[in-house]
C-alpha cells in the first residue's frame, strides 16, 4: 500500500500552517482532531498511550514506516509500505485513530497532529472529510497501508525492539511467522489477490480476535494470508503483475 498541502520534499511531509498560525489556531485544532469525521467512515480502532515508530529501507519494497503500540493484551502494528518517509516520528504518548485508508496521530506532549495515508483517492477523501487544516503534517506517499492486531502469543513474543534487531521489514517478520519466507515470498493469497485493492483476515470473536487488514494504491493488489489463534495473519500490498 504504497494523500494535500505544500510538500516538503526532503521529509515527504506537508506543512499545512505557518508556525504562527499553528499557535493561533491550536485550540481549534485540538477540538477538531478529537472529533470523528462528520460523514463517511468511522475509525476502526482508537488508542491513547505510548507509541513507538520505525522507518526501515528495503531494496525490494522501498521504505517502510511502522507505528507500534500495545493496548491491554492487544498488540498493534500500523505499517505503510513503500513510502517516502526518510525519518521516523518521535516515540512518545499519542492519541491514534486508525481508519481503513489512513491514520491520525496526536502527540500529547508536542501537540502536533499528523495524518498518514496511501497515494490513492481513498486516503485523499478521508483527509478531506476529517479536514486537512486539522493537521500540522500530512504524508500520503504510501503504496500500501497495513493494520495488524493480535497478542504477544500471536506474534511469538515479537515486539518492535526485536523486529528492529532482525534487520528486516516489519511485514517480512510478521509474514515469517505464517510461512517460511526464505523458501518463497510469492505466496498464495487466502483473500484478496490480483485486482483487489483491499482485503482482511480475522481469527476469533470481536473481543479476542487477531488479524490484519490492508489497503493498496493503484498498481498494487492486496494479499491476505490466514494464520490461527497462536500464529500471525499476514496482509500486504504486492505489485500488479504486468
Amino acid at each position: 500500500m504504497l494523500l494535500v498541502c505544500c510538500f516538503i520534499s526532503s521529509l515527504s511531509f506537508t506543512s499545512c500552517d505557518a508556525m504562527s498560525d499553528n499557535m493561533a489556531n491550536w485550540g481549534k485544532k485540538t477540538m477538531s482532531y478529537r472529533i470523528s469525521p462528520t460523514s463517511g467512515e468511522a475509525a476502526i480502532y482508537s488508542f491513547s498511550g505510548q507509541t513507538e515508530f520505525r522507518v526501515v529501507k528495503d531494496k525490494v519494497e522501498g521504505n517502510e514506516f511502522t507505528a507500534y503500540f500495545v493496548d491491554g493484551g492487544r498488540v498493534n502494528f500500523v505499517v505503510f509500505q513503500n513510502t517516502d518517509f526518510q525519518e521516523s516520528l518521535e516515540d512518545g504518548l499519542y492519541d491514534i485513530h486508525v481508519y481503513a485508508n489512513g491514520v491520525t496521530l496526536f502527540n500529547q506532549v508536542t501537540k502536533s497532529t499528523v495524518f498518514i495515508g496511501i497515494d490513492d483517492a481513498t486516503s485523499i477523501s478521508l483527509l478531506e472529510t476529517i479536514g486537512s487544516a486539522n493537521f500540522d503534517s500530512v504524508n500520503t506517499s504510501g503504496a500500501g497501508f497495513v493494520f495488524n492486531w493480535g497478542t504477544s502469543e500471536t506474534y511469538k513474543g515479537k515486539d518492535l525492539k526485536s523486529i528492529k534487531e532482525s534487520g528486516i521489514t516489519t511485514l517480512r517478520v510478521i509474514h515469517s511467522l505464517v510461512k517460511d519466507i526464505s523458501a518463497s515470498d510469492d505466496d498464495d493469497c487466502d483473500s484478496g489477490g490480483e485486482g483487489s485493492s483491499s482485503c482482511s483476515t480475522t481469527v476469533g470473536g470481536s473481543a479476542q480476535s487477531t488479524g490484519c487488514s490492508v489497503s493498496c494504491k493503484t498498481g498494487y493488489y492486496a494479499c491476505c494470508v490466514k494464520g490461527g489463534f497462536f500464529s500471525a495473519q499476514s496482509c500486504k500490498c504486492k505489485k500488479e503483475k504486468k
